[in-house]
């Protein structure tokens, strides 16, 4: 899922089709896009897979929330699966 359109100067440009675009997505600012896309997919998911290196940062973050929110989070790393 894109978090914004990519530009059309770049090489994979027409390659999107087959990703969701969002309209609250669509219409935010680009530096508030990927939180809004972690948002709206928070919101439709029961099971979330992270890739969390750092106890900070949005990754993190939206990992908590996650949790939080009683989703089924599995946490790859770089050789094992964790499931919270």
């Amino acid at each position: 899922m894109l978090a914004y359109m990519p530009k059309p100067e770049l090489r994979y440009y027409d390659d999107y089709g087959d990703t969701v675009f969002p309209e609250e997505v669509a219409d935010s600012l680009p530096r508030l896009a990927i939180a809004k896309r972690n948002e709206w997919m928070l919101k439709r998911s029961d099971i979330v897979v992270t890739y969390v290196k750092r106890v900070f940062g949005g990754a993190f973050k939206y990992k908590q929330k996650a949790i939080k929110k009683g989703k089924f989070v599995i946490q790859i790393n770089k050789n094992r699966i964790y499931y919270a």
